[in-house]
């Protein structure tokens, strides 16, 4: 569930991103230029990330502090001016944007027997698209009914939820 909170979070925002950018005063071009950094960006930082999940063997905590950092960088696309969203765009890019990866990599550290794995990653990825499928049409119902605002307001929570669900998740026997 958290993995799928996340990814439908990070999915389904990422093409409203420079849409936002644009109403608080960026044009189209430098909107999409501001926001192609996390991209870039999100190329090189998940070898750091893979590198420090290796050292600690968990991909899953490191999931969770993605997720929690996502709601940092949510409230830094509300609170930035236009001239100053570049700030967002390094750290999107550096978290939680690069975790992506990693997070559907985390099967083996949600199951006790390895054997186990295949059938936790089509479990994981069954839920993963369900909820990115059900939050992608609520984010175009939130954007056209309450703003941006709301929206990136309810997905802070949402991914409070689900780097406090990643961090406290066992495996399962």
């Amino acid at each position: 569930i958290a993995n799928g909170i996340f990814l439908a979070s990070i999915v389904s925002t990422s093409s409203y991103i420079p849409t936002y950018m644009t109403t608080k005063g960026l044009d189209q071009v430098a909107a999409s230029t501001v926001f192609s950094l996390a991209s870039l960006i999100g190329i090189f930082a998940p070898l750091v990330w893979g590198f420090f999940s290796d050292r600690f063997h968990t991909k899953r905590k490191v999931a969770g502090i993605s997720s929690i950092s996502a709601v940092l960088c949510f409230a830094l696309l509300l609170i930035l001016p236009g001239g100053a969203l570049v700030v967002f765009s390094v750290l999107y890019g550096i978290l939680p944007r690069s975790i992506v990866p990693m997070a559907n990599a985390s099967a083996p550290d949600l199951v006790e027997n390895p054997a186990d794995v295949p059938v936790a990653n089509s479990v994981r990825e069954i839920i993963s698209r369900l909820v990115s499928i059900l939050l992608g049409i609520a984010v175009g119902f939130i954007i056209q009914s309450a703003g941006f605002v709301t929206l990136f307001i309810v997905l802070s929570v949402l991914m409070a939820v689900a780097g406090i669900l990643w961090l406290v998740s066992k495996k399962v026997p």
